[in-house]
Protein backbone atom coordinates (compact mmCIF):
# COMPACT_ATOMS: atom_id res chain seq x y z
CA UNK A 1 0.00 0.00 0.00
CA UNK A 2 0.91 3.86 -0.35
CA UNK A 3 1.78 3.91 3.53
CA UNK A 4 3.17 0.31 3.69
CA UNK A 5 0.17 -1.19 5.17
CA UNK A 6 -2.03 -4.16 3.92
CA UNK A 7 -5.23 -2.54 4.94
CA UNK A 8 -4.08 0.96 2.78
CA UNK A 9 -5.48 -0.16 -0.14
CA UNK A 10 -8.99 -0.91 1.22
CA UNK A 11 -9.78 1.51 3.38
CA UNK A 12 -10.99 4.57 1.86
CA UNK A 13 -8.62 7.66 2.14
CA UNK A 14 -8.10 11.42 1.40
CA UNK A 15 -6.80 12.26 -2.54
CA UNK A 16 -3.08 12.69 -2.72
CA UNK A 17 -0.29 14.12 -4.15
CA UNK A 18 2.32 11.77 -6.19
CA UNK A 19 5.44 13.39 -8.31
CA UNK A 20 4.74 14.39 -12.32
CA UNK A 21 3.61 12.31 -14.04
CA UNK A 22 1.44 10.28 -12.23
CA UNK A 23 0.00 12.88 -10.39
CA UNK A 24 -3.13 13.33 -8.51
CA UNK A 25 -5.03 9.86 -7.43
CA UNK A 26 -6.81 8.70 -4.89
CA UNK A 27 -8.76 4.77 -3.35
CA UNK A 28 -12.20 4.63 -4.16
CA UNK A 29 -14.23 6.29 -1.87
CA UNK A 30 -16.41 3.63 0.64
CA UNK A 31 -19.56 5.70 0.93
CA UNK A 32 -21.22 2.75 2.80
CA UNK A 33 -18.94 1.88 5.79
CA UNK A 34 -19.47 2.53 9.20
CA UNK A 35 -16.74 3.12 12.24
CA UNK A 36 -16.84 -0.05 13.36
CA UNK A 37 -16.92 -2.06 9.80
CA UNK A 38 -13.76 -0.04 8.78
CA UNK A 39 -12.00 -1.29 12.48
CA UNK A 40 -13.24 -5.08 11.84
CA UNK A 41 -12.24 -5.08 8.23
CA UNK A 42 -8.40 -2.90 9.43
CA UNK A 43 -8.68 -5.79 12.10
CA UNK A 44 -8.54 -8.51 9.34
CA UNK A 45 -6.48 -7.42 6.93
CA UNK A 46 -3.83 -6.53 9.50
CA UNK A 47 -3.70 -10.04 11.36
CA UNK A 48 -4.99 -8.22 14.32
CA UNK A 49 -7.41 -10.47 16.67
CA UNK A 50 -11.29 -9.28 16.48
CA UNK A 51 -13.13 -8.46 20.19
CA UNK A 52 -16.63 -8.55 20.05
CA UNK A 53 -18.57 -6.36 21.85
CA UNK A 54 -22.75 -5.39 21.26
CA UNK A 55 -21.25 -2.39 19.74
CA UNK A 56 -20.33 -5.08 16.53
CA UNK A 57 -23.87 -5.76 16.40
CA UNK A 58 -26.77 -4.41 14.62
CA UNK A 59 -29.80 -5.68 12.63
CA UNK A 60 -30.65 -4.87 9.12
CA UNK A 61 -34.31 -3.26 8.77
CA UNK A 62 -34.80 -5.88 6.49
CA UNK A 63 -34.25 -8.35 8.88
CA UNK A 64 -36.57 -6.87 11.60
CA UNK A 65 -38.94 -6.59 8.98
CA UNK A 66 -39.28 -10.12 8.06
CA UNK A 67 -39.75 -10.86 11.87
CA UNK A 68 -43.49 -11.44 12.66
CA UNK A 69 -45.58 -11.77 15.69
CA UNK A 70 -48.38 -13.60 15.16
CA UNK A 71 -51.67 -14.36 17.56
CA UNK A 72 -55.07 -12.80 18.07
CA UNK A 73 -55.40 -9.18 18.02
CA UNK A 74 -57.71 -9.37 21.26
CA UNK A 75 -56.99 -11.60 24.40
CA UNK A 76 -60.19 -13.36 25.47
CA UNK A 77 -58.96 -15.25 28.36
CA UNK A 78 -55.92 -16.31 27.06
CA UNK A 79 -54.01 -16.38 23.55
CA UNK A 80 -50.92 -17.94 22.58
CA UNK A 81 -48.55 -15.26 20.52
CA UNK A 82 -45.22 -16.78 18.15
CA UNK A 83 -41.93 -15.27 15.80
CA UNK A 84 -41.68 -16.04 12.42
CA UNK A 85 -38.42 -15.60 10.44
CA UNK A 86 -36.34 -15.29 13.52
CA UNK A 87 -32.97 -16.06 12.32
CA UNK A 88 -30.45 -18.08 13.60
CA UNK A 89 -28.32 -17.47 16.52
CA UNK A 90 -31.15 -14.70 17.87
CA UNK A 91 -33.17 -15.12 20.39
CA UNK A 92 -36.28 -13.19 21.50
CA UNK A 93 -37.74 -11.46 25.00
CA UNK A 94 -41.47 -10.97 25.37
CA UNK A 95 -42.00 -7.77 27.72
CA UNK A 96 -44.87 -5.63 28.46
CA UNK A 97 -44.66 -2.22 29.01
CA UNK A 98 -44.28 -0.75 32.42
CA UNK A 99 -47.82 0.33 33.66
CA UNK A 100 -49.99 -2.74 31.76
CA UNK A 101 -51.10 -3.35 35.81
CA UNK A 102 -51.76 -6.80 36.41
CA UNK A 103 -55.13 -8.04 34.32
CA UNK A 104 -52.16 -9.53 31.13
CA UNK A 105 -49.78 -12.23 32.76
CA UNK A 106 -47.31 -13.08 30.12
CA UNK A 107 -45.17 -16.49 30.43
CA UNK A 108 -42.73 -17.54 27.92
CA UNK A 109 -43.26 -21.16 26.88
CA UNK A 110 -40.52 -22.32 24.24
CA UNK A 111 -40.82 -24.15 22.16
CA UNK A 112 -37.46 -23.76 21.61
CA UNK A 113 -34.07 -22.18 23.33
CA UNK A 114 -35.21 -19.07 20.71
CA UNK A 115 -37.94 -17.93 22.84
CA UNK A 116 -40.21 -18.06 19.93
CA UNK A 117 -43.70 -18.02 21.64
CA UNK A 118 -45.38 -16.65 24.58
CA UNK A 119 -48.74 -17.09 26.54
CA UNK A 120 -50.33 -13.98 27.74
CA UNK A 121 -53.72 -14.83 30.14
CA UNK A 122 -56.45 -12.08 30.94
CA UNK A 123 -57.51 -11.63 34.14
CA UNK A 124 -60.54 -8.92 33.44
CA UNK A 125 -59.68 -6.76 35.58
CA UNK A 126 -60.26 -4.33 33.41
CA UNK A 127 -60.06 -3.62 29.67
CA UNK A 128 -56.26 -2.40 28.39
CA UNK A 129 -55.10 -1.79 25.18
CA UNK A 130 -51.34 -2.25 25.03
CA UNK A 131 -47.89 -3.10 23.15
CA UNK A 132 -46.49 -6.67 23.66
CA UNK A 133 -43.06 -6.28 23.05
CA UNK A 134 -40.40 -8.62 21.64
CA UNK A 135 -36.41 -7.41 22.37
CA UNK A 136 -34.53 -9.22 19.79
CA UNK A 137 -31.20 -10.22 20.85
CA UNK A 138 -27.70 -12.26 19.62
CA UNK A 139 -25.14 -13.17 21.61
CA UNK A 140 -26.43 -11.65 24.37
CA UNK A 141 -26.76 -7.77 22.70
CA UNK A 142 -29.92 -6.17 21.87
CA UNK A 143 -30.08 -5.58 18.27
CA UNK A 144 -34.13 -4.37 17.86
CA UNK A 145 -37.71 -4.54 19.34
CA UNK A 146 -40.93 -5.27 17.40
CA UNK A 147 -44.34 -4.76 18.89
CA UNK A 148 -47.70 -5.74 18.42
CA UNK A 149 -50.74 -4.33 19.68
CA UNK A 150 -53.03 -6.14 21.49
CA UNK A 151 -56.29 -5.39 23.71
CA UNK A 152 -57.90 -7.53 26.69
CA UNK A 153 -61.84 -8.77 26.22
CA UNK A 154 -64.15 -8.46 29.15
CA UNK A 155 -67.02 -8.70 27.08
CA UNK A 156 -66.77 -12.47 27.86
CA UNK A 157 -69.96 -13.36 29.77
CA UNK A 158 -72.66 -15.20 28.21
CA UNK A 159 -75.01 -14.03 27.25
CA UNK A 160 -73.70 -10.23 27.66
CA UNK A 161 -74.18 -7.85 29.96
CA UNK A 162 -73.19 -4.86 28.06
CA UNK A 163 -75.32 -2.73 26.64
CA UNK A 164 -75.49 0.06 23.73
CA UNK A 165 -77.34 3.13 23.98
CA UNK A 166 -79.45 4.09 20.74
CA UNK A 167 -81.51 7.20 19.72
CA UNK A 168 -84.15 7.11 16.36
CA UNK A 169 -84.70 10.89 15.61
CA UNK A 170 -88.30 11.81 15.56
CA UNK A 171 -89.03 11.82 11.31
CA UNK A 172 -92.03 12.48 8.72
CA UNK A 173 -91.82 9.68 6.59
CA UNK A 174 -94.74 8.60 4.00
CA UNK A 175 -96.97 11.60 6.04
CA UNK A 176 -96.78 9.72 8.92
CA UNK A 177 -95.14 11.53 11.75
CA UNK A 178 -92.95 9.02 14.11
CA UNK A 179 -91.52 9.95 17.27
CA UNK A 180 -88.32 9.75 18.71
CA UNK A 181 -87.29 6.58 20.30
CA UNK A 182 -84.44 6.19 22.91
CA UNK A 183 -83.17 3.23 24.89
CA UNK A 184 -80.71 0.82 25.62
CA UNK A 185 -80.25 -2.30 22.91
CA UNK A 186 -78.53 -5.72 24.28
CA UNK A 187 -76.73 -8.40 22.15
CA UNK A 188 -80.08 -10.65 23.94
CA UNK A 189 -83.05 -8.34 23.29
CA UNK A 190 -83.78 -6.32 20.36
CA UNK A 191 -84.83 -3.06 20.25
CA UNK A 192 -88.02 -1.44 18.43
CA UNK A 193 -87.41 1.17 15.90
CA UNK A 194 -89.28 3.40 13.48
CA UNK A 195 -88.54 3.00 9.86
CA UNK A 196 -87.59 5.77 7.57
CA UNK A 197 -86.08 7.58 10.91
CA UNK A 198 -82.24 8.31 11.40
CA UNK A 199 -81.20 5.83 13.98
CA UNK A 200 -77.61 6.44 15.91
CA UNK A 201 -76.04 3.23 18.57
CA UNK A 202 -73.10 4.47 20.53
CA UNK A 203 -70.69 1.45 20.60
CA UNK A 204 -67.95 3.31 22.86
CA UNK A 205 -64.93 1.88 22.03
CA UNK A 206 -65.09 -0.61 19.94
CA UNK A 207 -62.50 -0.10 17.20
CA UNK A 208 -60.07 0.54 20.57
CA UNK A 209 -60.51 -2.90 21.68
CA UNK A 210 -59.83 -4.30 17.95
CA UNK A 211 -63.34 -5.10 17.18
CA UNK A 212 -65.36 -3.96 14.34
CA UNK A 213 -69.29 -3.82 13.01
CA UNK A 214 -70.93 -5.31 9.83
CA UNK A 215 -74.45 -5.64 8.71
CA UNK A 216 -75.37 -9.05 9.31
CA UNK A 217 -78.96 -10.23 8.32
CA UNK A 218 -82.35 -9.21 7.92
CA UNK A 219 -84.00 -6.49 6.13
CA UNK A 220 -81.11 -4.23 4.39
CA UNK A 221 -81.00 -1.17 5.66
CA UNK A 222 -81.58 2.13 3.60
CA UNK A 223 -77.96 3.06 4.39
CA UNK A 224 -75.59 2.40 7.52
CA UNK A 225 -72.27 3.47 8.34
CA UNK A 226 -69.68 3.19 11.62
CA UNK A 227 -67.32 5.68 12.17
CA UNK A 228 -65.40 3.80 14.86
CA UNK A 229 -67.76 4.33 17.72
CA UNK A 230 -71.24 5.27 16.38
CA UNK A 231 -73.65 3.22 13.68
CA UNK A 232 -75.50 4.84 11.93
CA UNK A 233 -78.34 3.50 9.95
CA UNK A 234 -82.19 3.96 8.49
CA UNK A 235 -84.69 1.32 7.59
CA UNK A 236 -86.52 1.80 4.31
CA UNK A 237 -90.36 1.36 3.49
CA UNK A 238 -91.95 -1.98 4.27
CA UNK A 239 -89.31 -3.51 6.14
CA UNK A 240 -91.17 -4.75 9.91
CA UNK A 241 -91.38 -8.03 10.45
CA UNK A 242 -87.42 -9.48 10.11
CA UNK A 243 -85.39 -7.48 12.42
CA UNK A 244 -82.25 -5.47 10.93
CA UNK A 245 -79.16 -7.48 12.81
CA UNK A 246 -75.22 -6.32 12.96
CA UNK A 247 -72.63 -8.52 14.09
CA UNK A 248 -69.86 -7.37 16.30
CA UNK A 249 -66.81 -8.96 15.92
CA UNK A 250 -62.95 -9.39 16.32
CA UNK A 251 -60.12 -11.26 15.77
CA UNK A 252 -60.16 -13.26 19.53
CA UNK A 253 -62.85 -11.89 20.81
CA UNK A 254 -64.50 -14.13 23.48
CA UNK A 255 -68.23 -13.80 21.20
CA UNK A 256 -69.55 -12.37 18.31
CA UNK A 257 -72.24 -10.58 19.55
CA UNK A 258 -75.19 -9.44 17.61
CA UNK A 259 -77.28 -6.28 18.22
CA UNK A 260 -81.43 -6.12 16.33
CA UNK A 261 -83.89 -3.79 15.82
CA UNK A 262 -87.33 -4.54 14.89
CA UNK A 263 -88.59 -1.92 12.68
CA UNK A 264 -92.50 -0.05 13.61
CA UNK A 265 -93.80 0.41 9.98
CA UNK A 266 -97.00 2.45 10.68
CA UNK A 267 -97.27 3.60 7.08
CA UNK A 268 -99.31 1.59 5.83
CA UNK A 269 -103.61 1.28 5.75
CA UNK A 270 -103.73 0.36 9.50
CA UNK A 271 -101.99 1.21 12.53
CA UNK A 272 -102.21 -1.57 14.83
CA UNK A 273 -101.77 -0.95 18.89
CA UNK A 274 -102.19 -3.93 21.48
CA UNK A 275 -103.83 -4.03 24.59
CA UNK A 276 -103.15 -4.53 27.34
CA UNK A 277 -99.61 -4.58 27.30
CA UNK A 278 -98.16 -6.27 29.56
CA UNK A 279 -101.08 -9.27 29.06
CA UNK A 280 -101.72 -12.23 30.81
CA UNK A 281 -103.35 -14.33 28.41
CA UNK A 282 -106.08 -12.68 25.84
CA UNK A 283 -104.08 -9.42 23.91
CA UNK A 284 -106.65 -7.37 21.95
CA UNK A 285 -105.20 -5.79 18.58
CA UNK A 286 -107.25 -3.14 17.76
CA UNK A 287 -106.96 -1.73 14.08
CA UNK A 288 -107.06 2.01 13.33
CA UNK A 289 -107.98 2.85 9.23
CA UNK A 290 -107.13 5.64 7.68
CA UNK A 291 -109.50 7.82 7.42
CA UNK A 292 -110.08 7.69 3.66
CA UNK A 293 -109.62 4.34 3.90
CA UNK A 294 -112.30 3.76 6.63
CA UNK A 295 -114.72 5.89 4.49
CA UNK A 296 -114.18 3.92 1.00
CA UNK A 297 -114.77 0.51 3.50
CA UNK A 298 -118.15 -1.02 5.04
CA UNK A 299 -118.37 -0.76 8.40
CA UNK A 300 -117.90 -4.51 9.31
CA UNK A 301 -116.23 -5.49 6.15
CA UNK A 302 -113.88 -8.94 6.99
CA UNK A 303 -110.28 -8.83 6.88
CA UNK A 304 -108.34 -11.63 7.34
CA UNK A 305 -104.62 -10.97 8.98
CA UNK A 306 -101.64 -13.53 8.95
CA UNK A 307 -100.10 -13.40 12.96
CA UNK A 308 -96.44 -14.36 13.91
CA UNK A 309 -95.59 -14.86 17.03
CA UNK A 310 -91.58 -14.74 17.84
CA UNK A 311 -89.53 -14.27 21.35
CA UNK A 312 -88.24 -11.14 21.47
CA UNK A 313 -84.69 -12.40 21.22
CA UNK A 314 -85.55 -14.24 17.76
CA UNK A 315 -86.47 -13.72 14.45
CA UNK A 316 -88.06 -17.72 14.28
CA UNK A 317 -92.14 -17.24 15.05
CA UNK A 318 -92.68 -19.76 17.20
CA UNK A 319 -96.41 -19.19 16.88
CA UNK A 320 -98.00 -18.67 13.42
CA UNK A 321 -101.50 -18.64 12.40
CA UNK A 322 -104.52 -16.26 10.79
CA UNK A 323 -107.62 -14.44 12.10
CA UNK A 324 -110.52 -12.96 10.55
CA UNK A 325 -111.32 -9.13 11.54
CA UNK A 326 -115.20 -7.98 11.35
CA UNK A 327 -114.74 -5.13 13.58
CA UNK A 328 -112.53 -2.55 15.40
CA UNK A 329 -109.74 -5.14 16.99
CA UNK A 330 -109.58 -8.66 17.03
CA UNK A 331 -107.97 -11.02 19.68
CA UNK A 332 -104.80 -12.67 20.04
CA UNK A 333 -104.31 -15.78 22.58
CA UNK A 334 -101.33 -15.78 24.00
CA UNK A 335 -101.86 -18.46 27.23
CA UNK A 336 -99.03 -21.49 27.05
CA UNK A 337 -96.42 -18.33 26.47
CA UNK A 338 -93.38 -18.43 29.21
CA UNK A 339 -92.89 -15.04 31.00
CA UNK A 340 -90.72 -12.75 28.77
CA UNK A 341 -91.45 -10.06 25.33
CA UNK A 342 -92.84 -11.26 21.99
CA UNK A 343 -92.69 -9.37 18.68
CA UNK A 344 -96.06 -9.94 17.13
CA UNK A 345 -95.99 -9.41 13.62
CA UNK A 346 -99.30 -8.55 12.16
CA UNK A 347 -99.76 -8.59 8.28
CA UNK A 348 -103.04 -8.32 6.49
CA UNK A 349 -101.85 -8.38 2.93
CA UNK A 350 -100.75 -5.11 1.89
CA UNK A 351 -99.24 -3.60 5.53
CA UNK A 352 -96.76 -5.56 8.19
CA UNK A 353 -95.96 -4.18 11.49
CA UNK A 354 -94.65 -5.65 14.53
CA UNK A 355 -96.01 -5.17 18.44
CA UNK A 356 -93.68 -5.46 21.07
CA UNK A 357 -95.78 -7.02 24.02
CA UNK A 358 -94.39 -8.61 27.23
CA UNK A 359 -96.24 -11.90 28.38
CA UNK A 360 -97.13 -11.99 32.12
Amino acid sequence: GLNGSRASNYIAQENITLPPPTGTTSNVTHTDFYARTCRWLFNEMENITNTINCDDYCASSSILQNITINGPRIVCNGATYSLSNLPAGYTATWSLPPGSGSTLVLATNGPNNQGTQCTVTNMHYYQLNVNLIVTLKINGCVVGTITKLISTDNDYQNPSTRGYSYVQDACLFYNVQHPQETGIVYPSIPAYIHQGCNVTVNLGSLVAEGKTVTYYAGNQPTYWSFNGQILYFAMPYGSGGVPVTFKISGDGACYDRNISFYVITANGRSIFTATPNPVNDLLTINVTEQENISQNNKKNTPKEYLIKIAEFNTSLPIKQFRVTKTGADFKVNMAGLKTGYYAIEINDGTDKQVLKVFKL
